[in-house]
């Protein structure tokens, strides 16, 4: 499903991706239509071109995002030069399909999720990305008036990302992303004074997505390098605490051979949550309660 969006140079590309054993979903024709008066028409520098994206083959959810991701990505991890931004509708399946794939995608790229499971935990579908997500408020199985009107609002949504994108790059400072704890605020506080004026910082609070979203912008070619001077996700990973990173950490380094200086920083705790969520493993071992709901605990005795 297309959008062209009046004032750009080219025709954007919004790809809808439906999931459902059974094909797509019923009310796809009204879907269209309910997008189509502003989308499917011709664009001053010709036809827009229309891609409808049917995720329904196969029942292994594992294979579905894989081709998702195809589809959209063209299998590089960035999004299609004709890709505007991208949409998609349907349940906790289709959610975790579709999620998927936009995860893969760059932070900047519009991209909304309306779902039936929006109003909950959407930490395992959005992650560290700039998804947004949108409540469906009734099933997306058939359209009515409701379902029509949050659908119309996510498509217009969607096309006014792409319709108003003031982002200029040109008189930015390079970024650089700076990790940081409690214990870790006075080093970066001094490391923001001195490299003021040089570069911008974007600081990540250490709490797992923290990490996560500081090294999906390094891997989103936004940063320029890292000032990665917090290790704490580190620990909670290695011992089951409340703020772990994934087998990843490092990884967009890696990666993308970008600089990068970093220490150990907090990396002599693992946080908790409120003292009874503690371990018995663990009882033997120096806590800490910082308050009510988080506890520390030494990793050094």
């Amino acid at each position: 499903m297309s959008l062209w969006v009046e004032g750009s140079d080219t025709p954007t590309i919004v790809v809808i991706a439906d999931h459902g054993v059974h094909g797509l979903f019923a009310g796809q024709s009204s879907v269209r239509c309910n997008v189509g008066d502003k989308a499917d028409h011709q664009s001053p520098e010709g036809p827009v071109i229309s891609e409808h994206v049917d995720i329904c083959g196969g029942s292994e959810k594992g294979d579905a995002r894989g081709f998702a991701r195809g589809r959209i990505c063209h299998g590089t991890g960035e999004a299609s030069a004709d890709v505007g931004g991208v949409l998609g509708l349907g349940g906790s399946g289709n959610s975790a399909v579709v999620t998927a794939a936009m995860r893969s995608l760059p932070v900047g790229l519009p991209k909304l999720m309306i779902s039936t499971v929006a109003s909950g935990n959407v930490a395992p579908y959005v992650g560290p990305n700039d998804i947004t997500m949108m409540y469906s408020v009734t099933d997306i199985a058939g359209l009515n008036n409701i379902s029509r009107r949050v659908i119309a609002n996510g498509a217009h949504a969607i096309a006014g990302m792409m319709k108003f994108d003031t982002f200029e790059k040109a008189d930015e400072l390079p970024g650089v992303g700076m990790s940081m704890f409690g214990v870790t605020t006075t080093c970066v506080d001094q490391l923001r004074g001195l490299v003021k004026g040089k570069v911008e910082p974007f600081i990540f609070h250490a709490t797992g997505t923290g990490g996560q979203s500081m090294e999906k912008l390094l891997d989103s070619v936004l940063l320029a390098g890292l000032l990665d001077v917090t290790a704490t996700e580190v620990s909670d990973y290695l011992f089951g605490g409340v703020f772990p990173c994934t087998a990843d950490r490092y990884g967009a380094t890696a990666r993308t051979r970008r600089p990068w200086v970093g220490s150990v920083g907090a990396a002599d705790m693992v946080n908790f949550g409120a003292r009874e969520t503690v371990p018995a493993k663990f009882a033997g071992r120096n806590l800490y309660v910082h308050n009510a709901q988080v506890t520390l605990m030494r990793t050094s005795r």
